[in-house]
């Protein structure tokens, strides 16, 4: 299912740059850095959902809220894990899908959030 959701979102007629070209670009930097990258799971699902959501209309930081919204309809759908190692992943990769409206991640974020 969600590899529908993310084919169809990402191929919306609206889109000129935020495409599946975007993504084959953004997992191409992904592996360029997979080395200094400790949680590569997280990291693929921030970037999956990134901009999932592509609003020309609403614009930024509508797009990265809604776009972190749809990765919670993801996490209580289909992410692995239980508990705590869970929920703390799920956390993260929303904060970072949301932070992607400014493209800055602030000094107490994770190393794989600069990257």
């Amino acid at each position: 299912k969600w590899w529908n959701v993310l084919k169809t979102r990402y191929t919306e007629s609206q889109r000129a740059y935020h495409t599946l070209s975007h993504l084959d670009e953004m997992f191409g930097f992904f592996e360029e850095h997979v080395k200094l990258i400790s949680d590569a799971s997280s990291v693929s699902l921030a970037i999956f959902f990134h901009d999932i959501i592509y609003d020309p209309k609403a614009g930024s930081p509508q797009n990265e809220i809604d776009s972190a919204d749809v990765f919670d309809q993801f996490v209580q759908e289909a992410l692995p894990g239980d508990g705590n190692e869970r929920g703390f992943r799920a956390m993260k990769v929303r904060r970072w899908i949301v932070q992607t409206a400014h493209h800055k991640c602030t000094e107490d974020d994770e190393m794989d959030c600069k990257l």
